[in-house]
This record gives structure tokens, sequence and C-alpha cells, in this order.
């Protein structure tokens, strides 16, 4: 199996800071994006904090779950720490890689999509608008625009350790899927279709990222930007 990957993150045009960050890790491969919250510093140093210590923990032998589970835990201790609270929060997908199968973790918003023949979201957001979708309570025409788009359940950090949900799935890898990891700043912009159009072009991993930020960027985007794009490659149409 080879893969190839590569992301794009920007502040956007209105915020002084970019709060989200990336990470790669090579052994085991893991690919993680946190999405910042909590304004001024906190929100990047706790998307770096998230990203850093989950990637440390992986490389000790830790489950994914529990990789993401000592991230949270890392962020509140550092957060009462140096401000007596945990307000600062953050976001995260990660996509482990092993063999031919791969494991998904994640908390908050951001999302991870698998494309093949066709764009596939595998992650829910853990929001009070997905949980009103789900219930039938909204369409989806209402939840574009509901006062509540960005009002989240689950934040790492933020929410109390008893209460938090870290969700999981795995699945199978085949030759040509594509991953895409992406912020809020950037799935809020751009719609499936769109992310469809982009990643059915088939444009190496690097130039497909940059493509999807900038389209998020030209729709007025008014919040940090992430792309992180994963490609799996081997012999058409087998399992790698």
């Amino acid at each position: 199996m080879k893969l190839s990957s590569a992301y794009v993150t920007d502040p956007g045009p209105t915020r002084a800071r970019n709060e989200d960050a990336c990470l790669v890790l090579d052994s085991p491969t893991c690919f993680l994006l946190s999405d910042g919250m909590g304004g001024g510093p906190d929100g990047k140093l706790a998307s770096q904090i998230i990203c850093a210590v989950a990637a440390e923990q992986l490389k000790r032998g830790a489950a994914l779950d529990a990789s993401v589970l000592g991230a949270h835990n890392a962020l509140r201790m550092d957060c009462t720490r140096r401000t007596g609270d945990t307000q600062a929060g953050a976001t995260l997908v990660a996509l482990l890689i092993q063999g031919n199968r791969y494991d998904l973790a994640w908390v908050g918003d951001s999302r991870i999509y698998r494309f093949n023949d066709a764009l596939l979201q595998l992650t829910a957001d853990h929001s009070i608008v997905e949980g009103l979708l789900a219930s039938g309570a909204i369409s989806p025409d209402e939840a574009s625009n509901h006062p509540y788009a960005n009002s989240l359940t689950q934040v790492l950090g933020k929410t109390a350790t008893d209460a938090l949900e870290i969700e999981t799935m795995s699945g199978r890898i085949h030759s040509g899927d594509r991953f895409l990891l992406c912020s809020d700043g950037l799935h809020g912009k751009l719609g499936q279709s769109e992310i469809t159009d982009i990643l059915e072009k088939r444009l190496a991993a690097a130039a497909t990222a940059r493509l999807l930020v900038s389209e998020a960027l030209k729709r007025d985007a008014d919040d940090n930007v992430s792309a992180m794009v994963v490609d799996v490659i081997g012999n058409t149409g087998q399992a790698v």
C-alpha cells in the first residue's frame, strides 16, 4: 500500500490567527486535524496541544480513542494551570491507517469524507443542528442558516471528561480511495457537490488541498480554512 498526503491551512481573510492545526504522523500512520476555540492565543494553543499529545500517545502504542482522551485531559490540565478554568477547546478528526484497514476518531464538527466513486461523509458533527437534523425536527435547508449552526455538543478540553463522547469507526481501504479531513471553515462554505467536483478531478493531493481551500476562500470565508487530503494508491479495483 502506498499513501500520498498533503494539507493546506489558511487563517482566512477575517481572522488574526489561524486556530486550526494539522499533523501527519509516520509511525503509526495517522493524520490529525484540529480546530481550536477560545479566542486569542487559547484557540491556537488548544489545537496544537490536541494534535501533539494525541500523536505522542499513538507513538507510545495507545489505541486511537485512548490517545484522543489523553489529549483532552492534557488540554484541560494546561488550561486550568494557565488560566484557572477550562474555557479553551478544540475539535479533532483523526485517521489511522494500518495495513488494509482504517480507523477514525472524532469530536466536534470537523469532518472526514471518503471519496472513490462517490463522496461519503464518514463523521457526524457533534452539534445542536446535527441532532435536530437526525431527529427530523429541521430540514437540511433550515440547518444551513440555523441560529445554533455553530453550537457544539462535544468539545475536547471544554466538555467534562465524564460526559465526553469520542466517536470511532473502522473500515477497509481500497485502491483509489481519497480521504478528506477538513475544518468547518471549509465544509461550511463548500457543499458536498462542490467537494465532489474537486476530488474527482484526481489532481495530486497537494494540488487538491490547495484548490479546496482556495474555493472556500472565494466564498467569503469568515473562519480559518483547512483541508488534508490522503490518497490510497494501488492497482485499480484491488483492495490494498
